[in-house]
């Protein structure tokens, strides 16, 4: 059971850190407190999924990972993903009035360009997570030239699509009171709630799987986040991992 009843105290802030969850990590190998929130105004070695670099320029972004210690069983630490992905996209859409959605598993999407991700750590023992971090990056006073070339046509932020003044610490609050909820079981959120964000139900995708690239469309997603991908021939196959590209990506 979690060992506190809120989030984000005490708080770790770095002008610049190698990464936030690297640094919750470190934290969590020293005995640091369930909720420990650490926040960094730039990263030099910000990643995403796959061990992708995530751009983290300073001044211009939201980075932070908050440490957890939900002693379930490891087959839970999708539904930690889930939650966390649902409560920023409620949360932008709270004090932005702005619709974002999700893309699988972890990605948080707007007029179909990335405008944050999330990533999850766990340390397992004995098939139990002893330790979560879950960080997340977003995007939030980008201009387009703040982007890397090779990002500008994919990647976007929070100022660019609402056009108003985003500011860290209203969204960072918003964001840890609602997923808050959500870990310590004040409010439900399952998956369906997921999938009333999912920019791609039902719609078709193309997906590297084990090094082989499957096509077809998008169904059935579960609680651990898997989900069915029906090929043009209507053969089923079940996918628990990989990289999804969405046709306009293609």
């Amino acid at each position: 059971m979690p060992s506190s009843l809120t989030l984000g105290t005490p708080l770790i802030h770095f002008e610049t850190v190698d990464s936030t969850n690297k640094a919750a990590l470190r934290a969590s190998s020293n005995g640091a407190a369930e909720g420990t929130l650490f926040v960094a105004e730039t990263q030099t070695a910000g990643r995403g999924r796959q061990s992708r670099k995530w751009h983290s320029p300073p001044g211009l972004g939201l980075y932070f990972s908050v440490l957890l210690h939900p002693k379930t069983a490891a087959l839970e630490a999708n539904n930690l993903v889930l939650q966390s992905a649902v409560a920023v996209c409620n949360a932008i859409e709270e004090l932005y009035d702005y619709p974002v959605g999700i893309k699988w598993p972890n990605d948080i999407y707007s007029e179909n360009k990335k405008l944050g991700g999330i990533l999850l750590e766990t340390t397992i023992t004995d098939n139990t997570i002893e330790n979560a971090v879950i960080g997340i990056g977003l995007n939030m006073r980008h201009s387009v030239e703040d982007f890397p070339n090779e990002l500008r046509e994919k990647t976007t932020s929070l100022q660019i699509v609402t056009g108003k003044d985003c500011t860290n610490t209203l969204l960072l609050d918003r964001i840890l009171s609602i997923f808050g909820n959500y870990y310590f079981k004040r409010e439900k959120c399952g998956i369906n709630e997921w999938i009333k964000r999912c920019v791609h139900m039902e719609k078709r995708i193309y997906i590297n799987h084990n090094g082989v690239a499957l096509r077809g469309s998008f169904h059935e997603v579960s609680s651990d986040l898997s989900f069915i991908l029906k090929d043009d021939s209507g053969h089923k196959n079940k996918i628990e991992y990989g990289e999804i590209s969405l046709d306009m990506e293609v």
